[in-house]
């Protein structure tokens, strides 16, 4: 976010006022893949490295950041992702249609790629208790500053099945903000099957 000078103007009153008010960032991050351009994402310009890795697994590009070499964070807005030898990026890819490389904040566009896979099935035991979802809804809400001074943010938290905060993250893109909450919580090594 960043601080700016504005006019506020009161249309039923129809007064103005010079004042200082905060407003959401938007700035591209631009990733790739074994030195081969891959997307341009347009987000927040804050936990990029997350919001790289997220996307990577939330795209099923890698199954888990033990499939990530090394990440590079370079001049502002590219990150660097240098994935495991024996992982055949263009096997990964094959899966996926291309029909843009820029995805945009808004919703509807959170991907360039068209999955035409299979999905896995998803088995689990896990149970959450109502109260344990209603306190996660409610610090959420609380602890999303940007969205309190800007109101042009998403918010999006991961918790553990017993209330504990694992990752939380905020963002112009409501998909954005998820996938930095999924990178930084794979960056942790978190069991998401407990989350």
């Amino acid at each position: 976010m960043v601080k700016v000078e504005i006019v506020k103007l009161d249309v039923s009153s129809k007064k103005f006022q010079k004042m200082t008010d905060y407003v959401a960032e938007e700035k591209p991050l631009h990733i790739f893949l074994n030195r081969t351009y891959y997307p341009t994402i347009f987000c927040s310009p804050s936990n990029l490295k997350e919001l790289a890795v997220g996307h990577l697994l939330s795209e099923g590009i890698v199954t888990s950041v033990e499939e990530i070499d090394e990440i590079h964070m370079k001049v502002e807005g590219v990150c660097r992702v240098k994935l495991k030898a024996d992982i055949d990026l263009k096997k990964r890819l094959k899966f996926l249609t291309p029909f843009s490389r820029v995805i945009l904040s808004a919703c509807g566009s959170s991907s360039p790629y068209k999955y035409s896979g299979k999905l896995p099935k998803i088995t689990s035991n896990l149970k959450v208790k109502a109260e344990v979802i209603l306190n996660g809804v409610s610090r959420l809400n609380s602890i999303a500053e940007t969205f309190r001074k800007t109101g042009g943010v998403h918010a999006a938290a991961i918790y553990k099945s017993d209330g504990n905060l694992v990752a939380f993250a905020e963002d112009v893109g409501r998909h954005n903000a998820v996938d930095k909450a999924i990178g930084m919580g794979a960056l942790h090594k978190t069991d998401f099957g407990q989350c």
